[in-house]
């Protein structure tokens, strides 16, 4: 299992279709918009083709439903003391700088050039290679995959 350590705000520094698959956990919240399209950019260029891209943020839209009263997940209320305050985490905390729910990242996948986007679920990949998703937060998550 290849690990590469770099900072996300800048182009990669490998070769074009270098990679089989890339899996991203958690980590594109963390970066504004114009960011993470620049670097679905690099992602799209240095992933093989036919490879898989699979990504996974807070959703947006599992924290809207919340907020309203339409979702009901133990694990918000658990973890939240209030519907303010989870709102507050998905948009503000932790160095949150983005907000996204499959429409959105479906967009920015295929601005990237990357087709065949797909709303998946824990543990269902399309690459056994890229099933790597924590348990401890499918409750807050949408899975999203793409294929170059």
């Amino acid at each position: 299992k290849r690990q590469w350590m770099l900072d996300l705000r800048y182009n990669l520094e490998c070769e074009d279709e270098t990679f089989d698959g890339i899996y991203s956990e958690h980590t594109l919240e963390h970066l504004t918009y114009s960011t993470v399209n620049n670097l679905l950019k690099e992602l799209h260029r240095i992933i093989k083709k036919g490879s898989i891209i699979r990504i996974t943020v807070p959703d947006c839209n599992k924290y809207v439903k919340y907020y309203n009263g339409d979702y009901q997940n133990n694990n918000f209320s658990g973890v939240y003391d209030s519907k303010c305050l989870a709102m507050h985490y998905l948009t503000q905390a932790y160095g949150h700088m983005s907000i996204w729910n499959f429409e959105e990242m479906k967009s920015a996948l295929e601005k990237a050039g990357f087709t065949q986007v797909k709303e998946m679920s824990f543990q269902k990949s399309q690459d056994n290679m890229l099933m790597h998703d924590i348990q401890e937060r499918e409750w807050e998550t949408v899975y999203v995959e793409a294929k170059k």
